[in-house]
């Protein structure tokens, strides 16, 4: 059967039709393909945001010799596991340490740390002797602190003597422990002496 031609009123009809019905779903579309665009475009910028480095950071790694790029990778770790298994004020050094690439990275973080710490131990002696200088020289004849009137404490004489806490002040649980010992033996030795006695002499029982 042949088919008849499609007069012209009719494909303008059609063509209208097809028109009317993708001129309607496509803002739907091109906003819906939009709104998605947005979205991953500020999650990609919020993530860039978060570990970019403000000027607190870069002030960070000058005082710790690490370079932006280090302290940057400092800065994601520590918003992820770092966050759950450590102090929050875990040192970059630290950080970049123990999420090592390769052992000579580990290494050169483990000596930069080593140094650091080192030369914090010796301002803080410094500064030590020199407090304890100026208050020599400012206050010769008062003590730092006055242990007049206070009731002995229990530590351990050590830790006392690290802060110049008299001894008398002093009661170490390791001197009543030893003391206990003692009292414990010599119970133990009497039982076994009367017991021994008993043996050898029973007319005394």
């Amino acid at each position: 059967m042949k088919r008849s031609p499609i007069k012209p009123s009719t494909q303008v009809a059609i063509w209208m039709v097809l028109w009317t019905t993708t001129a309607a779903w496509m803002p739907a579309y091109a906003q819906t393909v939009g709104n998605t665009q947005i979205g991953q475009t500020q999650a990609a910028a919020t993530a860039q945001a978060a570990h970019a480095l403000n000027e607190s950071d870069k002030l960070q790694a000058q005082i710790w010799g690490l370079s932006e790029t280090e302290m940057q990778r400092a800065k994601t770790l520590m918003q992820g596991p770092r966050a759950s298994f450590s102090v929050e004020n875990i040192s970059p050094l630290e950080v970049l340490g123990i999420h090592a690439r390769n052992a000579k990275e580990r290494q050169e973080y483990a000596e930069k740390f080593a140094k650091a710490l080192r030369e914090d131990v010796e301002r803080t002696l410094a500064f030590e002797r020199e407090f304890q200088s100026a208050m020599q020289r400012l206050y010769p004849n008062s003590p730092v602190v006055d242990y007049s009137g206070m009731e002995p404490v229990e530590v351990p004489t050590a830790a006392a003597d690290m802060v110049n806490v008299p001894r008398a002040l002093v009661r170490d649980p390791a001197d009543r422990t030893l003391q206990h010992r003692i009292q414990s033996s010599q119970a133990t030795l009497g039982v076994r002496s009367r017991a021994i006695d008993a043996l050898q002499n029973p007319e005394k029982q």
